[in-house]
């Protein structure tokens, strides 16, 4: 099947190019535009036509495109969508190999966190890959773990041995991989180079054949699209080819000092993990409590300063107001003594004025007698 579409595409450019040559000799005396842009326009259909021929074996096109992928699989598309899709596995297998895009997401544990990060740039250098990113935050000796992130850019073929030796002395807690298989857009792209290229070199002939200005500007035109669409085409084939050939793998490394149970776990082992880690997670705790307490002792001793300022003035007030209190406490006790002592006067006064009258009384009643 492959044979036979290089084959078509062949005579289809062969014949369209010597439809434009003849046409091309026979009007050698008309130079006007008209003829110029007629030759363009034929160009381009004949660069198109091998597009059209791929497209149709991708089971894409329709019309004319369907037409030519019938006479090149000698048979009717009503098979439905499963028979195109099996004539596209058929095509892309055929003398092609497939083009496969990995990436694999990965969370591990260490203990080792120094190591670890070195184990991984040695072992991408010792394969043949490279670091493409990576990043890192924490610092040694405080309680809050070490993390990093890196990405590796590893040759497909050497990624599962990178995998096995650089992460060995480290505990996976999380992988993701996909693969993205791309094998028929690159055909696709390939294909519309090599037509874009067919329509390069007959643009370049009819550029040395044109007799008038116009033409050569509405060659020239032409030939710089081709040429930025051929740059183009060629970016996304070398930006497949390198996401092909290397596979991307991410790895977030966490500095731990316990690291979970990798596989299954037994039911101590759960315990005595658990443990470790409530035990760990309390130290910490401490460490921090009382890293956070020396670290804002000077300001604890200001807060502790200015607290027993105001304590004293409060006292110093509250002394104050009851002295105060207790002056007019007492100048009101005195008052109210005072007082009564004159009503007690008053009233032993009062009764010795009654007794002296009558006695005086009752002496005037016995002088009577």
């Amino acid at each position: 099947m492959k044979k036979a579409e290089n084959k078509l595409r062949l005579l289809i450019v062969m014949a369209m190019s010597m439809m434009l040559f003849l046409a091309a000799c026979g009007g050698s005396s008309k130079s006007d535009t008209s003829s110029s842009m007629d030759m363009v326009a034929e160009t381009m259909a004949a660069s198109a036509m091998p597009e059209s021929a791929v497209t149709a074996v991708n089971g894409l096109s329709s019309g004319t495109g369907a037409m030519i992928s019938e006479g090149i699989s000698g048979g009717s598309l009503e098979g439905g969508a499963l028979e195109d899709a099996a004539e596209i596995e058929e095509t892309v297998s055929e003398g092609m190999e497939r083009k496969l895009i990995r990436t694999i997401d990965m969370e591990v544990q260490t203990r080792d966190f120094d190591s670890a990060l070195s184990s991984i740039q040695q072992q991408a250098e010792k394969l043949g890959g490279y670091i493409e990113s990576s990043w890192q935050s924490g610092a040694e000796g405080y309680t809050d773990r070490r993390s990093a992130n890196i990405t590796v850019r590893m040759p497909a073929e050497h990624t599962d041995e990178f995998l096995n030796t650089a992460l060995s002395n480290m505990v996976v807690t999380y992988r993701s991989e996909r693969t993205e298989d791309v094998t028929l857009k690159y055909t696709d792209l390939k294909a519309r180079m090599e037509a874009l290229r067919v329509e390069q070199e007959r643009l370049t002939e009819l550029l040395s054949e044109a007799d008038s200005i116009e033409s050569v500007i509405a060659i020239e035109s032409r030939l710089s699209d081709v040429r930025y669409e051929l740059e183009s085409i060629g970016s996304q084939l070398r930006n497949y080819d390198n996401l092909v050939s290397f596979d991307t793998i991410s790895i977030g490394i966490a500095e731990v000092k316990v690291l979970d149970s990798s596989g299954e776990a037994s039911f101590g082992e759960r315990i005595r993990t658990g443990l470790a880690k409530n035990t760990e997670a309390l130290r910490d705790g401490l460490e921090d409590l009382a890293v956070s307490i020396i670290t804002n002792l000077p300001l604890i001793l200001l807060i502790l300063i200015a607290a027993g300022v105001i304590f004293a003035l409060i006292r110093l007030v509250t002394g104050i107001a009851s002295g105060s209190r207790a002056k007019k406490r007492s100048s009101l006790s005195n008052t109210g003594k005072a007082a009564e002592e004159k009503q007690k006067s008053t009233s032993l006064n009062e009764e010795k004025a009654l007794g002296k009258d009558k006695d005086s009384s009752e002496a005037a009643a016995g002088d009577e007698r």
